[in-house]
């Protein structure tokens, strides 16, 4: 009888049983085996990229980012901060068979904040997961009007 098993994706148990002259014979072999690792998921932000950006709420801005590692094909989310990286509360979007980087158009919310900031999780397609990016610092939503000038007194 023989007998394999493949057990916590890397370790293979071959048994052996053999009957010889009236003597059992039983014999284990155990294999273990290690995959080359995998790169880690690893990115920039590189739109927004500087403190100081200002962006008008409602309008259509791009989200641009590079990713390397992992198995080469990736999923990545797209996560805002309205409070300078405490939390990232507000899901912008999903890309996915995303290779080396990618854009995302999103739509600024209409909001005040000084404190934006944004984060990119990937996941490749081996199900390893990392948060590779945040924007290097804040930058700033601005949705409030301007003050139209007032005509000067005749």
């Amino acid at each position: 009888m023989r007998k394999i098993q493949r057990q916590s994706g890397s370790l293979v148990n071959f048994t052996s049983i053999k009957r010889v002259s009236g003597l059992l014979f039983i014999g284990v072999l155990m294999l273990l085996w290690t995959q080359a690792a995998q790169a880690a998921i690893t990115g920039t932000i590189t739109t927004p990229s500087s403190t100081g950006a200002v962006y008008a709420g409602s309008s259509s801005q791009d989200i641009v980012w590079t990713v390397e590692g992992g198995d080469g094909t990736h999923t990545v989310e797209l996560w805002l901060s309205t409070d300078g990286g405490t939390s990232y509360p507000t899901f912008i979007g999903t890309c996915t068979h995303v290779a080396v980087g990618g854009t995302f158009t999103w739509s600024v919310p209409a909001m005040d904040t000084i404190n934006a900031m944004i984060m990119v999780n990937g996941t490749d397609s081996a199900g390893t997961q990392a948060t590779f990016s945040i924007t290097s610092g804040t930058f700033t939503i601005d949705s409030t009007l301007p003050t139209p000038p007032t005509a000067p007194a005749t």
